[in-house]
């Protein structure tokens, strides 16, 4: 029979699917280095014809999983119950290299056993706020993360918060990724959900720690990374948060932290008062 040539592979924290995967006695994937498992191929197991003839096929599915490279193999019957639950998918599995994109197989079996399935130990794995690419570890995308060592794919962060670069959490306003948990911004600085980092305030406006924006002073407002003029007809004081409307017979131009009254009338702070008889 033609051995078929591998032009697809998911992998098992990839889009949608997976093709090889370790399992322990129980049936749960496993993702640490130096754990024994029960090689899987789309869900069933993998024969040893010509997969035992060298190491190429073991450090090739290794490398697939994300691993480094290969630790031990060997196959038989060590898990039976375990072991019986399974189909066999793969068989015939040649690798003149140890790459997979080298490998042949045939993706179902014509004479094997249980007692020929495949065990594999792999080693070398990425660090938290990294995954495997091209072979090496490399952080995770903005927006992405990973809590723990092993051979999982970033995640995506998940709505309302964002992350850096190599990140292991998400954060979402006004906190920052830093070590094992999220943290507040520091004073002086800001960061809101589409940021993936705290920034500096502009110069002429402040912040309290956690902040997702600036304080800007009087007469100016928070106008999304920058301060702006409150505009015409508006002010703003210092001690208030944004643009208010003059009252009823005032007035101001751009920027103002008060405003102009009509004669015979002062400002008190928030409205226009009668002047006193004689003033």
């Amino acid at each position: 029979m033609q051995l078929l040539k591998l032009t697809t592979l998911v992998l098992l924290f990839g889009n949608g699917g997976c093709s090889f995967q370790l399992v322990d006695q129980n049936g749960r994937t496993i993702t640490s280095e130096n754990q024994e498992g029960l090689l899987l191929y789309n869900g069933g197991t993998v024969c040893d014809d010509f997969f035992d003839s060298n190491d190429n096929a073991g450090i090739a599915v290794c490398k697939e999983m994300g691993y480094d490279t290969l630790s031990s193999r060997r196959s038989g019957t060590i898990w039976s119950s375990r072991q019986n639950s399974y189909s066999i998918t793969l068989d015939n599995v040649q690798c003149p290299s140890p790459d997979w994109s080298s490998c042949s197989y045939i993706d179902h079996h014509r004479s094997c056993g249980h007692h020929e399935d495949v065990f594999l130990t792999c080693r070398g794995v990425c660090s938290p706020g990294q995954q495997r690419s091209s072979g090496v570890c490399t952080q995770c995308p903005s927006n992405t993360y990973k809590p723990e060592i092993g051979i999982q794919r970033c995640l995506q962060c998940p709505a309302g918060s964002t992350s850096e670069r190599g990140s292991k959490g998400c954060c979402g306003n006004g906190k920052f990724w830093r070590g094992i948990a999220c943290v507040n911004c520091l004073a002086g600085t800001y960061k809101s959900n589409e940021m993936t980092s705290c920034l500096s305030c502009p110069v002429g406006s402040t912040s309290t720690a956690g902040s997702d924006n600036c304080l800007c002073g009087a007469g100016r407002f928070w106008n999304e990374s920058m301060c702006s003029n409150c505009t015409a007809g508006t002010y703003k004081a210092e001690n208030m948060v944004s643009c208010v409307s003059c009252p009823e017979n005032s007035t101001s131009i751009a920027g103002s932290d008060d405003c102009s009254c009509k004669d015979g009338t002062y400002w008190s702070g928030t409205t226009c008062n009668s002047c006193s008889a004689g003033t």
